[in-house]
């Protein structure tokens, strides 16, 4: 039996469990609070956002109809700008809220079908009147080239309907020069406009379609980058509900991003370019509907697993925290026995964290190095990954003792403990890994808390897989 290190595990205390427990309904409770504040600020940016487009894109079409020339494109425009009416901003986006959107718009459009009927007959009314086929066929023609050209220059027309413009401007080149009389001239140009007239009703439509799902997707980015924000601190409390307080009186914290090791800042940048995209291409092919989609269940993803992040990072924190209070329960045990903690070059106690990305890293185990006369002790206490605080005690020294001297001592503290401190150790084996022999690591208190146990001596001791 080894006389130079030992291994026990320390089971999770009642009082323990309950206050991890009470800690994470707290943190759940709080986060939802957060998640509903930042939607309602998200939401209220949206509302703002979507007002100023609609307002601009009331401007232009004003602005449009002022400077028309004609009858009929004012009663093209002014009908196209009547029906630029929806309000599902409230909904969540779903697929399914894709679906009623799409059946939404396409009711509204069918129910205007008339006022767009009466655009068309107008249209045959107005170049009616011209009695020279020849002039009468100019003019139509040169209508269908300018709203071709209106429909090029003022719309998304390769986004929401790809490759459709371009085969009616192919077909209207055609009728110009052709050979065919006025008369076949003008049933072309009258057919090709109404084909645009069409073209231009079916982009309106995608194009809502798609902003109202952009505009969903964009406040969904935008509020879970509030919420994520607001939740990179974290603030235990105690049982009433109060925050702990440091010895400035300030609220104790646990940075989020710190205890899950970087993780939280990776899945916020994530978030960010996301949302980047969102808004940088709004107006680009690649950018459609089922890009968006892919983008909200990402979201909601991530809306997920910065949740669990930051719970991990409660727990990681009040496992700190607890390491350290048994680290001070086992000195005070080892105190009574007559020891007495080694002090370093410069004179501090050899009680630290153990290193790990950072010297003295909180997120690692807890050591003390004691002495009593010649003889010399370790301990490191640690959480291994089935979260079970385990404590390793190792002899430095080189006095010759037995396995029973060693764990009569051992078994001493467990006494202590368990009598001041209502903490239970269990009982004290032999590292599998290492056997009967010290580990050097364990005997430098200087460099555990610089650079702290390699993955190796980890994996030999038990305190890793």
């Amino acid at each position: 039996m080894s006389q130079e290190i030992k291994i026990s595990t320390i089971p999770q205390a009642e009082n323990y469990i309950n206050r991890q427990n009470r800690e994470i309904q707290s943190l759940r409770t709080q986060l939802s609070h957060t998640e509903a504040n930042a939607r309602l600020a998200a939401q209220q940016e949206a509302t703002i956002r979507i007002n100023a487009e609609r307002q601009a894109m009331n401007n232009r079409l004003n602005q449009e109809i002022n400077n028309l020339q004609n009858k009929m494109q004012s009663e093209i425009n002014a009908e196209k700008q009547a029906r630029i009416m929806l309000d599902l901003e409230q909904k969540r986006w779903t697929s399914q809220l894709v679906k009623d959107l799409e059946q939404n718009v396409n009711i509204q459009f069918k129910n205007q079908q008339g006022q767009i009927d009466n655009v068309k007959k107008l249209l045959q009314d107005l170049y009616q009147q011209e009695n020279d086929n020849e002039k009468r066929a100019s003019q139509l023609l040169s209508l269908a080239k300018d709203t071709a050209e209106r429909i090029q220059n003022e719309t998304l027309h390769n986004k929401y309907a790809p490759g459709k413009l371009g085969q009616i401007i192919r077909s209207l080149n055609t009728t110009i020069s052709s050979s065919d009389g006025s008369q076949a001239k003008q049933a072309e140009a009258r057919n090709e406009i109404t084909k645009l007239l069409d073209l231009e009703d079916e982009i309106t439509k995608e194009k809502f379609i798609f902003e109202t799902i952009h505009n969903k997707v964009l406040t969904e980015a935008s509020a879970l980058l509030k919420e994520m924000a607001e939740n990179r601190k974290t603030y235990p409390t105690d049982e009433n509900g109060n925050r702990y307080k440091d010895e400035n009186n300030n609220d104790v914290s646990l940075e989020v991003d710190f205890w899950t090791n970087g993780k939280y800042s990776v899945l916020e940048q994530e978030v960010k370019k996301l949302d980047q995209e969102l808004i940088n291409n709004k107006d680009n092919v690649e950018l459609d509907k089922n890009r968006l989609q892919i983008i909200s269940d990402r979201i909601s993803q991530i809306k997920q697993e910065q949740s669990e992040l930051v719970v991990e990072a409660l727990k990681k924190g009040l496992a700190s925290e607890h390491r350290a209070a048994i680290s001070d329960e086992i000195i005070n045990a080892m105190l009574n026995q007559g020891w007495e903690l080694k002090l370093d070059n410069d004179r501090n106690d050899c009680h630290n964290y153990l290193g790990g990305d950072i010297p003295e890293d909180q997120r690692e185990g807890v050591f003390a190095t004691l002495v009593n006369g010649d003889s010399e002790v370790t301990f490191v206490i640690n959480t291994n990954e089935d979260n079970c605080t385990q404590v390793i005690f190792q002899r430095n020294d080189e006095i010759q003792r037995t396995d029973g001297d060693f764990r009569a001592s051992l078994n001493e503290i467990k006494t202590i403990l368990e009598r001041n401190a209502g903490i239970n150790m269990g009982n004290f084996n032999t590292p599998i890994g290492t056997g009967d022999h010290k580990q050097v690591e364990l005997a430098d208190p200087i460099a555990l808390a610089k650079a702290g146990i390699s993955k190796e001596t980890k994996r030999r001791l038990g305190l890793s897989k």
